[in-house]
């Protein structure tokens, strides 16, 4: 009932400024306009709305990238989880467990499990026994997986060249810095 009231509030609040709804959901800025116009949580301007607004662009830069990217990677028959995983199971050279992987990746297990059966089908990865753990495998690149991979990053670099051209270096650097702080404070709570 609360959320019915709120998007007739929205709605009356829209209409009274002369916006004509339209299919589909608002951009990022005109919602929050809304929202600030028919929930009060947050004041315009305050702490808290730079939170939500900092929050909310980080979101939606991140499922923007992750969609953009397989989008791209698609034609070369490939995601950005398979290329992601790779590229750590390289860093990783042969020392890095599936669950470890899994966890970095942000897969849950089966699904990853899924997936590196087809990578090790493909032919670009090998589980191996583990040298402190027997009953632990690792995960390794075959020695015929470096022109695939290189492949991959070769169109990832392109893609992330692209999307990053116009964006001053030293803006570039304040928001790694920034996202860098907030990371290990996420992963903390």
């Amino acid at each position: 009932m609360q959320r019915t009231k709120r998007g007739k509030q929205a709605k009356r609040v829209a209409s009274a400024r002369g916006i004509r709804p339209t299919p589909g959901l608002p951009s990022l800025q005109e919602g929050r306009r809304l929202f600030h116009e028919s929930h009060r949580y947050h004041e315009a301007g305050s702490r808290e709305d730079l939170n939500f607004q900092f929050t909310s662009v980080m979101t939606q830069f991140a499922r923007r990238w992750r969609t953009h990217l397989n989008e791209r990677l698609a034609a070369i028959g490939q995601t950005q989880a398979r290329w992601e995983a790779l590229f750590w199971i390289e860093i990783a050279n042969g020392r890095v467990t599936q669950k470890e992987l899994a966890k970095r990746v942000g897969i849950e297990g089966p699904t990853f499990a899924r997936m590196l059966d087809h990578l090790e089908k493909e032919g670009l990865v090998e589980r191996r026994t583990s040298t402190w753990d027997k009953r632990t495998k690792t995960i390794a690149l075959k020695k015929g997986a470096a022109p695939r991979l290189k492949e991959l990053n070769d169109l990832v670099d392109r893609v992330r060249a692209q999307a990053l051209q116009d964006i001053d270096v030293g803006d570039l650097a304040a928001c790694i810095a920034i996202m860098q702080r907030v990371i290990p404070k996420v992963e903390r709570s």
